[in-house]
């Protein structure tokens, strides 16, 4: 489970206060937190993570450094920020420093949802079948049947050649294959 919220923040590192963006990050946390909450994950299994995007003034790309708000020090963040600008490009430039965003993100354990069970077939999937169609497979046609999955129940058993499609993926049973459905509604594939 994770929430976050950014926050355009443009302000060079040497004008910035470090109670200012403590106190931005802070405000921010405590949205996506409760957010989280709201969504079933208590707040103290939370982990809560800040960062900022910095960039040399003028530059069109900007770099993600992490954030610890213990300790916060904008003249460190600037050296990480010079370390880290060191390590990606092999340069550091004498421009100034700006901060263009921060960010927070609220991640926790996904809540623990039991699979949904789909309804239970007969074995024969003629109630999800779309068309008879002809496939192509290692250089040979075939004769195959489109099935839609949402209309397949646990214990169908699908005879390849066969396109099981959906609305996010399409499954190809090939040839000499068997698939079944199981209860949740997936299709475990076998040779025949």
């Amino acid at each position: 489970m994770r929430q976050e919220a950014a926050r355009s923040f443009s302000k060079t590192l040497t004008d910035t206060a470090a109670t200012e963006v403590v106190a931005l990050l802070r405000q921010m946390a405590a949205d996506v937190a409760a957010e989280l909450a709201q969504e079933g994950v208590p707040v103290e299994e939370q982990n809560i993570l800040y960062e900022a995007s910095i960039r040399y003034k003028g530059q069109g790309s900007e770099l993600q450094i992490p954030l610890l708000l213990e300790h916060f020090d904008v003249a460190d963040i600037g050296r990480v920020f010079d370390a880290e600008h060191q390590r990606m490009f092999g340069f550091n430039l004498s421009a100034v420093r700006e901060f263009t965003n921060l960010r927070v993100v609220a991640t926790g354990n996904a809540l623990d949802i039991p699979p949904h069970d789909i309804p239970l077939g007969d074995g024969n999937p003629v109630a999800a079948k779309v068309r008879d169609h002809a496939i192509w497979v290692d250089g040979t046609t075939h004769n195959a049947v489109i099935y839609e999955r949402a209309k397949c129940r646990a214990g169908d058993r699908i005879r390849g050649a066969a396109v099981v499609t959906e609305m996010d993926s399409t499954t190809l049973i090939l040839p000499g294959h068997i698939g079944t459905v199981d209860r949740h509604g997936n299709i475990i594939i076998v040779p025949a």
